[in-house]
């Protein structure tokens, strides 16, 4: 019997094919489906987990609405235009052009003092700048020139250059004997020289007055160098002292004690005192007289009867 079933099957004479139905093997596609899920799950997975944080940057840039807001937007407040209070405005439409600056005509200066000369151009509303130089026709303290040159144009504000006179480089020494020494120190200073004065007494120049002067007047002298002047100091007064009554030759020791000279004049006297004592004297005791003076004494016991009491 076996081999009649199989005989069913695959006889020589039959077709091979039976009445049941004939089922189909499986599509390809039909396999592939289940994998292919199970991958775009596991894909959105992943680019869910890659845009996370960009979705709550997302979220947190969106405002909450509200009832309220969603029915009626509210706007911002709308700017005021101001105009700055340098800026000009014009109701034309065209901005305001910038006024020029004033020019001036540069004044001479030449000849003023640096003071007189800063001063000016303060006046015009010019700046100073300001230059030492030498000079040998211009007095120290003057302007010798200036830059731009007087009656030329500028902007107020600009600055002019100004050349002051220093005085000669190697000036000449004037001639300042006789002159006081005030006066004498007021030519030297210009120069820019080192003023040495020494006092010396003299019985005719007046005190005060410049005796002699090195170096001698003519000479170059250079700036910054020493010149020395002799100045009188003058007579010294002397006191007059008081030799009366007392004897000739004492009264002369004490007035050459101090520098004074007593010079006898013999005359006839009725003075009551002791012979060849000092009867008077002239000048009078405390008079000031200058040193080296004469003192004349009038001496007891002159020709004749005198009336003197001998010693």
């Amino acid at each position: 019997m076996a081999n009649r079933g199989i005989s069913r099957l695959f006889g020589a004479g039959g077709s091979g094919r039976t009445n049941r139905p004939h089922r189909r093997s499986p599509e390809p596609s039909s396999r592939w489906g289940i994998p292919l899920i199970f991958l775009a799950a596991i894909f959105a997975l992943w680019l869910g987990f890659r845009l996370m944080p960009d979705l709550g940057a997302l979220v947190e840039d969106v405002p909450l609405l509200s009832p309220a807001a969603t029915s009626e937007p509210k706007l911002p407040p709308r700017p005021v235009a101001t105009t700055p209070p340098s800026v000009p405005t014009a109701s034309s439409g065209q901005g305001a052009q910038p006024s020029p600056t004033p020019r001036v005509a540069l004044p001479d200066l030449t000849q003023l003092s640096e003071e007189r000369a800063v001063a000016l151009l303060e006046q015009y509303r010019l700046a100073a700048e300001i230059e030492e130089v030498f000079a040998e026709d211009v007095a120290p303290g003057l302007v010798v020139s200036q830059s731009p040159p007087a009656n030329t144009e500028v902007d107020e504000g600009f600055i002019v250059t100004i050349r002051i006179s220093k005085g000669p480089e190697n000036p000449t020494m004037p001639d300042v004997v006789g002159t006081t020494a005030d006066s004498a120190r007021e030519k030297l200073q210009p120069l820019g020289v080192d003023v040495e004065m020494i006092e010396q007494g003299s019985a005719t120049i007046p005190a005060g007055k410049v005796i002699a002067q090195e170096p001698t007047a003519g000479s170059r002298i250079e700036v910054g160098s020493a010149v020395r002047l002799t100045v009188s100091a003058g007579v010294d007064r002397l006191q007059v002292p008081d030799v009366r009554d007392k004897q000739f030759a004492i009264a002369q020791h004490e007035l050459a004690a101090i520098g004074l000279r007593g010079v006898v004049d013999i005359e006839l006297t009725t003075d009551r005192g002791t012979c060849g004592t000092v009867a008077s004297q002239n000048p009078e005791p405390g008079l000031p007289i200058p040193q080296n003076s004469e003192v004349r004494l009038i001496i007891r016991g002159g020709s004749g009867d005198s009336g003197c009491t001998p010693p």
